[in-house]
């Protein structure tokens, strides 16, 4: 399930490799908060905001039902038993009116529990629908009867939070339970009497709250802190084993380096994390979040990643370049711009140098010092440069006067040379561009929705035009396979297309993917088995790939 500020919730399927979309209703008209399956598979239980603060709905139509209580104030959380006979419980911000309990199907509004005097922020009930659990900003916790809804008693008080509890989740057997609060632990209680068993200290930094909490398995707990980590923690033990990190915004931009298979993101508040993969099929990775450097890293942001032969750079809204090491997962030195990155380009044939594009200038940086600059009157919109080697490299510059600009890099200083453009104009100002690995062509986008092919020698001319037009809107990103046999595509339509140069007349396949917002780039991945994308919606996702 996933469900969104709009109030709509979908249903996937997740038993085949395409993860189609299954139905889609609108449950709330306002943001929904919080979602629960019933055990039989058959309703989804949906809380928030908007014109109903809580729904129950047939997740194949969509269909209410039974009548349930609205709040004044927005509902946080909610919760369906798991036997029957069915039962439904949320609560949320309305104070007054408490933590509404409902019988059915069809459900219907039986009493109120007022047991907390501020926000209740989790409701949870057993395995084995016997008993449910709300935990409060109030700092408690209360255990009641799972059919009937009566208090049965509230947790050890000696015991209790230093602060709000966010989260609670149950163990598979039913008999104990786990909570998680803005005092950066979690708390273990006995369900028979809501008595103490055991606590887990995860820091003492505001990072460290602990926002959400799962007992994923019998023997292991994972919770989520604020700074994003999700801490593992095997029962028993006081301490996590393991910490996997990752964003804690949006993601913004990603690159790969084929030569290390890691992949490097940014996201929206300026965190840039390194990925490196931990299985042989490269699905499986672990993030190392990049610290040190001048000024830790970007003050907002990061609109550019760039990655090749174990180094990575990073542009962002701060206006500065930033250069790091992958294997450290740290910056290593940083240059200030002469304006906002419009594109940054870097190549494995010439690592030490990153090529960066601003509304008037491209620009080449090494070691954190501008070592080349060229005007450009013609407004640069993006940039590609080859990853074919050679003295001379290859640099593509797509300008908002429609054409494409080529550039000769020196693979030793940095120095350009310009080195005219492409034959024939595009349509309209040059959203994206990528040089094949040999050098021989280049791909480009523009607003009207094409991707042209161009030879990169000789006149220049097009190879490929009027054909490849399988978006609906601009394409916003381009990259090649590792041998040159497929060129990739995605647009703001969130359509994924694949194009190869043995098959002029149409695209090699097109795809609608799962981003619920528009793509706003993408990477192939170094086997040529998988392509890596991110959407507006902050997600980085992989795709398998076709064959040519």
């Amino acid at each position: 399930m996933y469900a969104d500020e709009a109030g709509r919730v979908r249903v996937w399927s997740w038993t085949n490799a395409t993860n189609s979309l299954k139905n889609e209703a609108m449950a709330l008209g306002g943001a929904v908060m919080d979602l629960c399956w019933d055990a039989e598979g058959k309703r989804i239980l949906a809380v928030g905001g908007g014109n109903a603060t809580a729904r129950v709905i047939s997740w194949d139509t969509g269909s209410q039902l039974g009548t349930v209580m609205k709040h004044e104030k927005i509902a946080l959380t909610g919760a369906l038993k798991p036997e029957r006979p069915l039962r439904c419980v949320y609560g949320g911000a309305d104070v007054t009116t408490g933590m509404s309990f409902c019988k059915g199907p069809p459900f219907k509004y039986d009493h109120a529990l007022k047991e907390h005097d501020n926000f209740v922020n989790c409701i949870r009930y057993s395995p084995n629908g016997e008993m449910f659990v709300s935990v409060s900003s109030d700092k408690t916790g209360v255990v009641y009867d799972g059919k009937e809804g009566t208090v049965m008693h509230k947790l050890e008080s000696k015991a209790a939070h230093k602060g709000s509890v966010y989260c609670v989740s149950w163990a598979p057997d039913s008999g104990k339970f786990v909570t998680s609060g803005a005092d950066k632990t979690l708390k273990f209680w006995n369900a028979a009497d809501g008595s103490n068993t055991g606590s887990v200290v995860l820091g003492k930094s505001v990072e460290d709250m602990q926002n959400a909490v799962v007992w994923a398995n019998a023997g292991t707990i994972v919770s989520l802190s604020l700074s994003g980590a999700l801490n593992v923690i095997p029962e028993g033990v006081d301490a996590p084993s393991k910490v996997i990190y990752g964003h804690k915004a949006p993601a913004t931009a990603l690159a790969y380096d084929a030569s290390t298979d890691r992949i490097v993101s940014g996201d929206l508040e300026g965190r840039v994390i390194v990925w490196t993969p931990t299985n042989d099929e490269k699905t499986q990775f672990d993030g190392a979040i990049v610290s040190g450097g001048e000024g830790e890293g970007h003050k907002g942001k990061v609109s550019h990643v760039v990655a090749a032969g174990g180094k990575f750079a990073t542009a962002g809204f701060d206006d500065t370049l930033r250069f790091g090491d992958a294997a450290s997962a740290a910056f290593t030195s940083a240059a200030p711009l002469a304006g906002q990155a419009r594109g940054v380009s870097m190549s494995a044939a010439a690592s030490d140098f990153v090529v960066v594009i601003t509304a008037t200038q491209v620009a080449v940086f090494s070691t954190g010092a501008e070592v080349a600059a060229v005007e450009a009157a013609y407004g640069p919109k993006c940039v590609h440069v080859s990853r074919a080697a050679g003295s001379e490299l290859l640099v593509a510059v797509g300008g908002e006067d429609k054409l494409v600009h080529f550039y000769k890099m020196n693979s030793a200083t940095g120095a350009l040379v310009e080195d005219g453009v492409n034959k024939t104009p595009l349509n309209s100002a040059v959203n994206s561009v990528a040089i094949s690995p040999d050098a021989s062509k280049v791909a480009a986008a523009d607003s009207t929705r094409e991707v042209k092919l161009i030879d990169a020698s000789g006149e220049r001319g097009n190879l490929v035009s009027g054909r490849w037009t399988k978006h609906a809107t601009k394409p916003v990103a381009l990259d090649w396979s590792a041998d040159g046999s497929v060129l990739a595509s995605v647009a703001a339509d969130r359509r994924m297309a694949f194009w190869t140069p043995s098959k002029t007349t149409t695209a090699l396949q097109c795809r609608d993917l799962a981003h619920f917002q528009p793509f706003i780039g993408m990477v192939w991945a170094g086997n040529q088995q998988a392509v890596w994308a991110v959407g507006s919606d902050g997600t980085l996702i992989r795709s398998d790939a076709p064959s040519a």
